[in-house]
């Protein structure tokens, strides 16, 4: 059973293509691209909102 839900790629991904993306996403570089995306998801405004309901006060609205 698959849980995949996305569509098929057009071409699969070469042994070539697997190795850049290797190299593109090492070890000790994923700290790094960590701090990046923590980084400028702190300098957004309003914050995110991650609530189950967010829209909750449009509901008297709708």
């Amino acid at each position: 059973m698959s849980y995949y839900h996305g569509a098929e790629p057009l071409a699969p991904l070469r042994d070539r293509d697997l190795r850049v993306l290797d190299g593109w996403f090492t070890a000790e570089e994923m700290g790094e691209i960590e701090a990046d995306i923590t980084e400028s998801l702190e300098h957004r405004y309003p914050e995110p909102c991650w609530e189950d309901y967010a829209l909750g006060f449009l509901e008297g609205f709708l």
